[in-house]
Formats: structure tokens, C-alpha cells, sequence
């Protein structure tokens, strides 16, 4: 019978961000401003403050993820 082989090297993870908590306050936040509008609520500038956290947030995701692929193909 063969055995197979262990290793005890730990998997790579990805490094912890907070870019997907940031994209869906920008969701709730965009949400918040459109459904409130209807009742006489003026908070427009709600949704106006969403779509920049959005932006923001999908940014910063996209350069983590650019990084780690980048770094990922080094090795």
C-alpha cells in the first residue's frame, strides 16, 4: 500500500479588506436615499453619498484583488 504525503504548509489566504462591507453600506446607503424620497424626505444627498462609496469601494477591491494576482504570479 502506498501512503500518501502530508504537508503541514499552510494555504495562502487572502489578506483581510473591508471593501465588500463598504459596497453594501454603498448599496443600503444609495437605497435609503431613493426609497425616502417619495415621503417628503429630501435626503437625496444620501444616495449622492452611496454612489461615492460605491465607487470607492469597488476601486479599492479591484486594486486588492489586482495585487494579489499579481503577486500570485510571481510565485
Amino acid at each position: 500500500m502506498s501512503e500518501q504525503e502530508t504537508t503541514n504548509e499552510p494555504e495562502e489566504m487572502i489578506r483581510d479588506t473591508y471593501a465588500p462591507i463598504t459596497i453594501s453600506m454603498a448599496v443600503m446607503m444609495i437605497f435609503w436615499g431613493l426609497l425616502s424620497h417619495p415621503f417628503g424626505i429630501n435626503i437625496w444627498w444620501m444616495s449622492i453619498a452611496g454612489l461615492g462609496l460605491l465607487a470607492w469601494g469597488l476601486f479599492s477591491w479591484m486594486k486588492e484583488l489586482c495585487y494579489e494576482w499579481s503577486v500570485q504570479d510571481e510565485s
